[in-house]
């Protein structure tokens, strides 16, 4: 009769198993019942019925990475020999140190130097603390000029969701995604065994990009860094607004997202990333039809056309993700309706780009830009 071998292990967690030793005895099955009775009979009985599922869709997981990690000839597993002890799953390595996240911990290199995004906003903060990322797990298209020019020129696209195998030849030594991602993609764990992974809380909103930001900024170890970044551009957003007249006498401004004739309009508020940086850090009122949603604790306020004077204000900001802002001008100056606006017939209404619907300290530097020369050119100090 063939010996059973069986797997110990000193905590009552499946996270506490060896999982390459379980590769090299399971059954090669994926079916999860058929697994966890495998399991049951192999050292685990004392995990509850639902701990044994789990620890069999982990097995499934690593299984399936070291099928693909085999495909590129890279070595990840011990043939089928003698098994080995297990490594300690708290054990220290020289040059890490532990990152808490989303997911729990991960030991990372004290300075990375081979890091991969998953996301362009990830990407903004990774750049602007100095780190050139090696790969990146989106497609920039044309929406994000001002990110691409401070990428490395040749940044390798992994993908959405990333190629795993392209990961692998790669050989990063960090990756940093949303935990909403890795959820929705079901790949942390694969991720997680191909290098250090992080995942950054996503929120509700961009409007969260500062938390978002120190969560990437102590993932890289540069927490100081983005610190002094952030409190320099909160000294440059109040000093605008104080220019600006804040707060007593600074004019109403409103952000309109996406308007066309069959849409109506979306203005954003607070809780939305540029509304953030209008309306929280540089201090500029909301017109008075817009205050009582954002009292409420809404993101945005989609009105009808037949409504839109509700965010009617002195200063109008205008973007699109589809659109150029030549065009949206254009699209104001050809409706009626619009020429009742007191910004449209003041002149103060403004196309800006994509750096106003993203959310990093980049593109809030950005849109700063954009008040300096939109509102206060020309203007003494």
């Amino acid at each position: 009769m063939k010996p059973t071998t069986t797997f110990t292990a000193t905590q009552s967690t499946t996270d506490a198993y060896d999982l390459d030793a379980l590769v090299r005895h399971a059954p090669a099955t994926d079916d999860l019942l058929e697994l966890a009775d495998w399991l049951a009979g192999h050292g685990t009985a004392h995990l509850s019925a639902i701990a044994r599922i789990e620890l069999a869709e982990r097995l499934i997981t690593r299984r399936r990475f070291i099928i693909r990690a085999g495909a590129l000839g890279l070595g990840v597993i011990t043939g089928c020999g003698p098994e080995e002890e297990p490594a300690s799953p708290t054990a220290m390595v020289e040059g890490t140190r532990t990152v808490t996240h989303e997911f729990g911990t991960s030991k990372v290199p004290v300075e990375p130097t081979h890091v991969v995004v998953l996301h362009q906003s990830i990407a903004e903060v990774v750049v602007v603390l100095g780190v050139e990322p090696m790969a990146i797990g989106t497609d920039l298209g044309e929406s994000y000029p001002y990110l691409e020019q401070r990428l490395p020129k040749d940044i390798e696209n992994v993908g959405e969701p990333p190629n795993l195998e392209a990961l692998l030849a790669l050989e990063p030594d960090l990756i940093i995604g949303f935990d909403n991602l890795f959820e929705a993609q079901e790949n942390y764990e694969e991720l997680s065994q191909i290098a250090s992974t992080v995942a950054i809380r996503h929120g509700a909103s961009s409007a969260e990009w500062k938390r978002q930001s120190r969560e990437v900024a102590e993932a890289l170890g540069k927490t100081e860094e983005f610190e002094a970044q952030l409190a320099a551009y909160e000294a440059r957003a109040m000093e605008i607004g104080r220019r600006l007249g804040v707060p007593h006498s600074a004019p109403t401004a409103a952000i309109m997202l996406t308007w066309d004739a069959t849409e109506g309009m979306r203005f954003d508020l607070p809780r939305i990333f540029s509304g953030s940086v209008l309306y929280e850090d540089v201090g500029l009122p909301l017109p008075e039809g817009l205050r009582e949603p954002a009292a409420a604790g809404e993101f945005t306020l989609v009105i009808s056309r037949e409504l839109f004077d509700q965010g009617d204000a002195d200063e109008l900001f205008l973007y699109s993700q589809s659109r150029t802002p030549e065009h949206l001008i254009e699209e104001i100056r050809e409706d009626p309706l619009f020429q009742t606006l007191k910004s449209v017939e003041s002149g103060n209404v403004y196309a800006v780009e994509s750096h106003w619907f993203n959310g990093s300290l980049i593109a809030a530097n950005l849109i700063l830009d954009d008040l300096e020369q939109l509102l206060l050119e020309g203007e003494g100090a």
